[in-house]
């Protein structure tokens, strides 16, 4: 067990905990409606990626040993996240989602700071990336349907979300989700939001495999 690793499972135990704090922050202020929204469901993928990723690792006592299907739940989640982090900074803030009279900095400040959403926009992001990208380098992920991977837990909720608002049966819970309100906007934002992902995508395996060792148990 190598530094690298050693900070990897100190990152992932520290997302254990913030991601805890984090759900039961948001379970008190959003109640029944909070597993709607893209940030919460990221944060639990995270929270769920990180704690199989310590226990595997407190078992196997190195990286290379854990499953490859938990490393490659890590690497979702890390991209969800990342796009929950980008989406608040480029979309939600500028168009002033949370305060209205307010400016951009001033709605920025409160997505990125303020009750839960600052563990889950803001830290939980951050710290999965960091961690990701960084310290958990594995050679497995080298492969060419990876990066596809990025795209379907995105894909699949923002599919859900579409056709639960063409029903009218959930409004929102983000503004390019109202289908009907300014259909060609909205609908050029998400697949701006799904070409953003699979960038992200690209770059976050770009800097994982550069850090990772030459030589991995497959």
């Amino acid at each position: 067990m190598n530094k690298k690793q050693i900070t990897a499972l100190i990152l992932n135990g520290l997302l254990v905990i913030l991601g805890i704090i984090g759900m039961i922050n948001v379970i008190k202020f959003y109640g029944a409606k909070t597993f709607i929204y893209y940030t919460v469901d990221s944060n639990i993928l995270c929270l769920l990626s990180s704690i199989l990723f310590v226990l595997f690792f407190i078992i196997k006592k190195n990286l290379n040993d854990i499953p490859y299907w938990v490393i490659l739940l890590r690497y979702i989640a890390t991209i969800c996240l990342v796009i929950t982090f980008v989406v608040v900074v480029a979309y939600l803030a500028p168009v002033k989602v949370w305060l209205p009279e307010g400016t951009f900095l001033e709605n920025l400040k409160i997505l990125l700071f303020k009750d839960d959403m600052l563990y889950q926009h803001f830290l939980c992001p951050i710290i999965s990336f960091v961690s990701f990208a960084f310290f958990e380098g594995d050679r497995r992920l080298n492969r060419k349907k990876t990066i596809w991977f990025s795209l379907l837990f995105t894909f699949i909720y923002g599919l859900i979300m579409i056709i639960l608002n063409l029903l009218n049966i959930v409004d929102g819970p983000y503004p390019f989700f109202k289908i009907y309100e300014a259909p060609l906007i909205n609908s050029i934002v998400m697949v701006f939001i799904l070409i953003m992902n699979y960038l992200f995508g690209r770059f976050i395996l770009l800097l994982n495999q550069k850090n990772a060792p030459r030589r991995m148990k497959r």
